[in-house]
């Protein structure tokens, strides 16, 4: 996001440029309407620039999103590994022991929830399972 920002940042300056060097180069006759003519000009620059930024924020919703998500994710890893770390120093062994009889058994069943909530959707969008054969 702060790469797009300094992007959109610069676009705004080169575009004011733009128009500043465009204005310059035109030579009006009365001050009345140069200044009439600046103010249009710097008008549709600020509108251009407006669309641009409305564009360029709609396009990076969904990136935005997926980020915020990743950070989220990481912070319930972090606070999972916290929780570990201390599970470890205040375990008995007999508990330690449960710890690591059941964690496969919990991997695995995690694993078999997600294969099943996937057959499901491909049976609920008429997409036949990746284990059933397409028979023509």
């Amino acid at each position: 996001m702060a790469q797009a920002s300094a992007k959109v940042s610069d676009l705004q300056v080169q575009l004011t440029t733009y128009w500043t060097q465009t204005m310059t180069g035109v030579n009006i006759s009365t001050a009345t309407s140069t200044t009439n003519n600046a103010n249009r000009t710097r008008e549709s620059a600020e509108k251009l620039e407006k669309f641009i930024l409305n564009y360029i924020q709609h396009c990076t919703k969904h990136v935005k999103k997926m980020t915020e998500d990743k950070i989220l994710l990481a912070r319930a890893e972090m606070e999972e590994y916290k929780a570990l770390e201390v599970f470890k120093e205040n375990a008995t062994p007999t508990q330690w022991n449960t710890h690591l009889i059941l964690k496969p058994k919990i991997k695995l069943l995690g694993t078999k929830n997600k294969n099943y909530l996937a057959v499901t959707k491909r049976v609920e969008y008429d997409m036949p399972p990746k284990f059933i054969a397409n028979i023509d």
